[in-house]
């Protein structure tokens, strides 16, 4: 296991130690997650770690929100891909399925509502790609895009997820059907590195630090 911690007190710098799983005060817990993968909770009680176990000098806090921030948007991507086929999947069905002797794929309602989940997507889609390129060039707002881009796909995903369901009906509940699967995976991915309000609170702290820079173009 890779452990962050400090090693003194509250005053030294953080650092990240490989903790053998099997070592005295560690338990670990599995179980199954929303989506039916496993996750684990690890505890961890007076665990000794020898010095020769710290994985680099110096403090690992930026280390550390860099991962964050890749894994961020690394389950964003994965998000977009779930609510691209969550669309796909909830069209198909809609045109196959029939009442009053046309297929639900033709009543406006039911398009306005297919339309909704299509631009949701794509507007989530953009927002990841944003990020990924301030990430990808080191830029100085990267951490917040990347928190703009967690909240824009969570809130997305639970809307795309929940359309798809309910347009599936009876089908969309069942195990047998794909489209609720992808629906778990998306409420999964929405607990991951942060949920919506965790990363708003973020961004307004990244913002005060680093406020945008104005546009010399738009005047009051």
């Amino acid at each position: 296991l890779i452990v962050s911690a400090r090693p003194q007190d509250k005053e030294s710098p953080i650092g990240l130690y490989l903790v053998a799983p099997n070592a005295t005060g560690v338990s670990i817990n599995y179980e199954r997650g929303v989506d039916d993968r496993w996750i684990a909770t690890v505890r961890l009680q007076e665990v000794v770690v020898p010095a020769a176990n710290r994985l680099a000098t110096g403090d690992a806090l930026n280390v550390i929100n860099v991962v964050l921030d890749r894994a961020t948007l690394c389950v964003c991507a994965e998000a977009a891909g779930a609510m691209s086929v969550c669309n796909r999947l909830t069209v198909d069905y809609l045109k196959t399925r029939h009442q009053f002797g046309h297929p639900l794929s033709t009543f406006q309602a039911l398009q306005h509502r297919l339309a909704d989940m299509r631009i949701a997507e794509i507007e989530a889609r953009a927002v990841i790609r944003t990020a990924a390129e301030a990430l990808d060039a080191q830029a100085r707002n990267a951490p917040q895009l990347v928190s703009a881009a967690k909240i824009a796909t969570d809130r997305a995903a639970k809307f795309i997820g929940e359309q798809a369901v309910q347009l599936h009906g009876g089908m969309g509940m069942s195990n047998d059907y794909a489209v609720g699967h992808y629906y778990k995976r998306l409420l999964s991915i929405g607990a991951q590195f942060g949920d919506s309000d965790w990363h708003l609170e973020r961004l307004c702290a990244l913002e005060s630090i680093y406020p945008p820079v104005p546009n010399p173009g738009i005047h009051a």
